[in-house]
């Protein structure tokens, strides 16, 4: 494990193997765009930023840049990034190009979509690897009380309709929907998880991979080369399909750069 000199972020080194991509063998809640599952060479290593990049990252990397400040609050007024005075928070809602940006900036770039599944599974074959509590923020425990989400999002669909449920299961950005429309969105799910305090929490307080990366699973999405990608745990604090303003940045970096000095790198909602 390195520091990076420029973000002050820590890296962790991926060796470079071979692993099955794609959805686990008995994982029900996998999406049709990740099966089946094949084979992936990865060829070189890579250094990865052990966590995603945090708030107290980013006002570096903005103090460095002049980039803007990411937006302070959401839809329904919960206090982000920031605004929230916490800089050990995950820094949410940039877009790809921001968090591109700032992967240059600290000396690395966006892991691919196979690097990124690699560093996280680092070497298990399951959808998880450990119980969920123990490594992983997302609907049940990410608010101020233990909720049942599985049951909400079930009741929703028993409220709502299958067929309304389809048409805005995947609503996109978060901008899109209004604080009129947002509430009924799922049959007020997502209302009931704010309403509740489901937010982003602190990064690195659950239980690390078997290669020491935190945050693999829940708490936010994370950008990767081609797009965002959630870590897989559904019914995160936020929304399951957010997509361009909701995503993280962790960053990865080649061996070039990590011998340099300046390779380090971070994760999104």
């Amino acid at each position: 494990m390195k520091a990076n000199v420029k973000d002050g972020q820590s890296y962790v080194w991926i060796p470079p193997g071979s692993f099955e991509m794609g959805c686990s063998p008995g994982d029900s809640e996998c999406g049709d765009e990740e099966k089946p599952m094949h084979w992936v060479i990865i060829t070189k290593g890579f250094w990865m930023g052990q966590t995603p990049a945090t708030v107290g990252v980013w006002k570096k990397y903005r103090n460095a840049t002049g980039a803007a400040e990411l937006g302070g609050r959401d839809i329904l007024g919960r206090i982000l990034n920031e605004n929230a005075g916490n800089d050990a928070l995950p820094a949410v809602g940039m877009t790809w190009d921001e968090a591109t940006s700032y992967c240059e900036w600290s000396g690395g770039r966006l892991p691919t979509e196979s690097e990124w599944e690699y560093a996280a599974r680092a070497g298990t074959t399951g959808a998880r690897y450990g119980a969920l509590d123990g490594i992983a923020w997302y609907g049940d425990n990410s608010g101020r009380e233990r909720i049942d989400s599985a049951a909400l999002h079930a009741h929703a669909y028993a409220v709502q309709g299958t067929a309304q449920i389809a048409q805005t299961r995947d609503v996109g950005p978060v901008s899109i929907v209004t604080t009129a429309t947002f509430p009924k969105v799922l049959g007020g799910y997502y209302q009931k998880l704010f309403e509740n305090g489901n937010a982003p929490r602190p990064v690195g307080l659950k239980l690390p991979n078997a290669w020491n990366l935190y945050d693999v699973l829940g708490d936010v999405w994370q950008w990767t080369e081609i797009g965002a990608r959630l870590t897989p745990i559904p019914r995160s604090h936020l929304t399951r399909r957010v997509r361009r303003r909701r995503a993280i940045d962790r960053c990865a970096a080649d061996p070039v750069s990590a011998r340099q000095g300046t390779f380090v790198y971070p994760v999104g909602t």
